[in-house]
């Protein structure tokens, strides 16, 4: 059984998904840029093909929905989805797993937390090699990220989110009811939901995030 896992990404700059695919930790993965589609809507109206990435500033200016199929050395099908909101990138990967793979979509385990580290160092590293200006990550299965500008509100409004990455320069005081904070990385700090709460790492108490993003 394969289920969609994505990871939602909000940065001020466009991601370098060459930097990102070759100099990461899931570069052994060989990916590679494939068919590129956009579109007006999340109806699929008037979807075109692009024949390279350099039209995508032309057509996110433009309000369009930019979808990008990924080729791979894995079995599982990915891409990703961008928009533009106003001034800041947001972006939509996602990756077809089996549920068996150690898998629990309504949690972290001890089981699954390895494939959150990895996220965690994949975001780290690439942030290191080029500033992305990376604000709010979240990552969950089969997710609605309901992104509208404020941190709360899009925290609020989004369903099926395991894990946020936030940024330092967005925290203040507003309870996360349902996640325990931790500091994963340099400048960001995560909110986990973890399945049983018990088996969560205990840390210092972490000041929640709110704020507008732009």
């Amino acid at each position: 059984m394969a289920i969609v896992f994505e990871v939602n990404v909000v940065c001020s700059r466009l991601v370098d998904l060459d930097c990102l695919f070759h100099k990461t930790d899931i570069r052994s993965l060989g990916i590679e840029i494939g068919k590129i589609s956009s579109m007006d809507n999340w109806f699929w109206e008037n979807r075109t093909t692009n024949s390279n990435m350099t039209a995508i500033q032309k057509e996110l200016n433009a309000g369009k929905i930019i979808d990008i199929e990924f080729e791979s050395n894995a079995p599982n099908s990915s891409g990703v989805f961008i928009e533009m909101h106003n001034s800041v990138y947001v972006y939509c990967f996602w990756v077809n797993v089996d549920i068996e793979y150690g898998i629990d979509e309504f949690g972290i385990t001890q089981g699954n937390k390895q494939h959150l580290q990895k996220i965690y160092s994949i975001f780290e590293t690439y942030q290191k090699l080029q500033d992305s200006g990376l604000l709010l990550l979240g990552a969950g299965f089969e997710t609605t990220f309901s992104y509208d500008g404020d941190i709360m509100s899009t925290i609020n409004k989004s369903q099926n989110i395991i894990v946020w990455l936030i940024n330092d320069s967005l925290n203040s005081e507003l309870p996360m009811s349902g996640y325990k904070g931790n500091r994963v990385c340099s400048h960001f700090v995560s909110f986990e939901k973890w399945t049983n709460m018990s088996e969560a790492p205990n840390t210092s108490e972490i000041q929640p995030p709110t704020g507008l993003l732009f």
